[in-house]
């Protein structure tokens, strides 16, 4: 406690501006990680500034944590789960890539390592049908559907001739997924 000569001016309290800041950063926690980790450093710079009788505004400290912890924890969430889904995503259109690219340079032990439940004969004719379209050069797939172990891969196939459409059935054993069925156009 301060004691003051008679006469003397008391001093008024302060807003610690390190904890509105951390409060508003807290607030915002908008921006992935980086509001989350200011809302915690101002927070706590703000939490000791306040020890200061003669400045106030703890409570907006210790919400700014709180709050910074929360943005964190739910971005740390969020993009887990985000990348996760693309993880998820991802594993069918790179099977079907190498299984086409396997037919594709006549690979037929590989392309049956990609593939589940298709015969010599089934492969053989995929790989003719590929061929006929001219060399391989690359795939893109925009449409993945994924019901429980089965999953059906939709883009192109491009080829020294052009793109066509293609179509992938897939089934997920063995640890990965494995093509049961290749659609894609005559030339």
């Amino acid at each position: 406690m301060t004691l003051y000569p008679a006469g003397a001016p008391v001093q008024p309290t302060r807003l610690s501006k390190s904890a509105v800041a951390s409060f508003i950063c807290g607030l915002l926690g908008c921006i992935p990680f980086v509001t989350g980790l200011l809302a915690i450093l101002l927070g706590l710079i703000g939490f000791v500034r306040t020890g200061d009788p003669m400045k106030r505004g703890r409570w907006m400290a210790v919400v700014g944590i709180v709050l910074g912890i929360l943005s964190i924890g739910g971005w740390t969430l969020f993009g887990g789960g985000a990348w996760a889904a693309w993880g998820a995503l991802k594993a069918p259109r790179v099977a079907t890539h190498d299984f086409i690219h396997d037919l594709a340079a006549g690979d037929m032990s590989g392309a049956k390592s990609h593939s589940a439940g298709l015969s010599d004969d089934e492969l053989r004719d995929l790989a003719a049908a590929i061929n006929a379209h001219g060399t391989f050069v690359d795939t893109t797939f925009t449409n993945i559907s994924i019901t429980n172990n089965d999953a059906n891969v939709d883009g192109s196939t491009a080829f020294s001739t052009g793109s066509v459409s293609t179509h992938a059935r897939l089934t997920y054993t063995g640890g990965s997924w494995k093509v049961t069925g290749l659609t894609l156009p005559s030339p």
